[in-house]
């Protein structure tokens, strides 16, 4: 019989976090649970079967007990808790310390790079709690994985003990991100990112305006939505490139693997924001380098990870919009060079993130934690 894991997430299932069942995919020595205080949409159906709301039934009281104490109706225990995101793990720390549970955290981004002053002004409830409990959080934690060297570096810096700290990147389902049979559209570019200041879209805007003077055909294809829709909209109307963008909204992810399919390269613009965020690792680079697409990209963060320069795709500085525009009419203008890259990325991808290596890493680091704990006891 297979141990049981439970993976919780406070908001179960947001659409930009398909990477969730994606890692999930490739767990095959382990059953698991995922808990979770608030369903998310009609994305729920899609791992109803495991899905398990530690609240029951919308009551604000037990949402509340949940959240302050950790008091939750729990049927079956598990061997280990993996909580996604510093926040979530800072919810559920009670409820693992009180069941005495080995806890694993995976840290995604804005928990380990936000300034404690930002996520204090957020005046959230989940990143007073995260603040209050981090060192906590910290001790208590068995292992705590970092999606990429980047990040691991700022935790470590934010005071995390270097020794529990692992780097483990989370794959791509290399099967259902493929090169696809469809033909490319020629002189069209995908981004797939939300409409957030340190996702740098307005990067993308400003090339656009230089390269459509070249290639008047140019269409980039924008998947994404966000706080700033209204402004980039409008920034694309001022610099008269409209007409030349298909913005998409958010998409399935089967929608968005059929625009990559379609494109001829990726581009990405992410850049460090004003609280301190920027790109962790970026799944959405590894997901269309699968698709076999070159990729422009920014040297943020732990983007330089995610790629391989100069053979997998080109980079560029942050907000050089110019450079970005050169780097765009340098592969336009190659098309046999897009040939050797896109081979290269697929490659690189299907070597080092496919998801059920990346996934069979974590089931290891499970197996330890589980062993090390019942030592313990």
């Amino acid at each position: 019989m297979k141990k049981l894991i439970v993976i919780y997430r406070t908001v179960f299932l947001l659409p930009s976090e398909a990477f969730i069942p994606s890692q999930l995919s490739g767990i095959y020595k382990f059953d698991f649970n995922i808990w979770f205080r608030d369903p998310f949409g009609d994305l729920m159906q899609n791992m109803a079967d495991k899905s398990f709301c530690v609240v029951g039934k919308s009551s604000l009281i037990r949402r509340i007990l949940f959240t302050i104490f950790g008091v939750a109706q729990i049927k079956q225990l598990p061997e280990l808790i993996h909580a996604h995101f510093g926040p979530d793990a800072a919810m559920i720390l009670p409820l693992a310390k009180r069941k005495k549970l080995p806890l694993v955290v995976t840290y995604h981004g804005f928990d380990a790079q936000q300034s404690r002053c930002s996520l204090l002004r957020s005046k959230k409830l989940s990143n007073l709690l995260y603040l209050l409990r981090e060192k906590a959080l910290f001790s208590y934690s068995s292992r705590i994985l970092a999606v990429s060297e980047y990040l691991r570096q700022c935790l470590i810096k934010r005071g995390c003990p270097s020794e529990k700290l692992i780097v483990h990147y989370i794959g791509v389902d290399t099967e259902k991100f493929n090169v696809g049979f469809e033909p490319k559209l020629p002189n069209r570019i995908v981004n797939v990112s939300r409409h957030v200041e340190w996702k740098g879209v307005d990067t993308i805007l400003r090339a656009m305006a230089i390269l459509i003077k070249k290639y008047p055909d140019l269409q980039l294809v924008q998947i994404g939505s966000g706080s700033e829709t209204k402004e980039l909209l409008h920034l694309a109307e001022q610099l008269g490139v409209s007409r030349n963008i298909i913005w998409c909204g958010a998409l399935p992810h089967e929608s968005v693997l059929a625009e990559l399919h379609r494109a001829t390269l990726y581009v990405h613009a992410s850049r460090k924001d004003s609280k301190g965020q920027t790109e962790a690792f970026g799944i959405a680079l590894i997901e269309a380098q699968a698709c076999g697409l070159p990729v422009l990209t920014t040297r943020s963060g732990g983007i330089p990870e995610a790629m391989v320069e100069y053979e997998t795709g080109l980079m560029y500085e942050e907000n050089d919009f110019n450079e970005l525009a050169l780097q765009v009419d340098k592969l336009l203008s190659s098309p046999e060079t897009i040939v050797l890259m896109a081979n290269n990325a697929r490659n690189f991808v299907v070597n080092q993130f496919e998801v059920r290596s990346c996934s069979a890493k974590l089931e290891k680091i499970y197996e330890e934690v589980i062993d090390e704990y019942r030592v313990k006891e």
